[in-house]
């Protein structure tokens, strides 16, 4: 199928998800009697219908939307590490210029994380982002190492 087909699919399933979602509402309405009533009642199942709306029709999964994944990384510990690990990094970058550097991508996490924009090294020292960070620091080579194949960005 062309992108245009998707989209026309997805637009036509998003509005008759949309048009199921104010009949809820109506119906809802009409059993409670007043918006006001209704407006309690009716809010967590908008949020969650909204929800399922957007998981149908995104292939994004739900668990890695930013504002659950977020919360969740934030509580578990995961962010704290990223950002220590990265403090702890560019500390002893600035203190390496002339070295060649290697840097083990399997001890940070925030490459995987989709929604947080981390440093990105490559196993290429001729990537540009190795190219950029070798510049600025001064260092001879810089390069990432990764114990699987496949782990890193495609």
């Amino acid at each position: 199928m062309t992108s245009r087909a998707l989209f026309v699919l997805d637009l036509t399933i998003v509005i008759g998800l949309a048009g199921l979602l104010l009949s809820i509402v109506a119906y809802g309405k009409s059993r409670i009697g007043s918006m006001e009533a209704a407006k309690g009642r009716m809010l967590p199942l908008f949020i969650v219908v909204a929800l399922f709306c957007g998981s149908i029709v995104s292939s994004y999964p739900l668990k890695d939307y930013p504002a659950l994944a977020i919360p969740y990384h934030t509580m578990n510990g995961t962010l704290r590490r990223v950002y220590d690990f990265w403090t702890d990094t560019f500390r002893q970058w600035e203190n390496a210029e002339g070295q060649d550097v290697t840097i083990d991508m399997e001890d940070q996490l925030g490459y995987r994380l989709p929604y947080l924009s981390c440093v990105y090294i490559d196993e290429n020292p001729e990537f540009w982002v190795n190219q950029a960070v070798k510049k600025y620091y001064g260092f001879n080579s810089i390069r990432g190492i990764y114990h699987q194949a496949g782990e890193g960005i495609q």
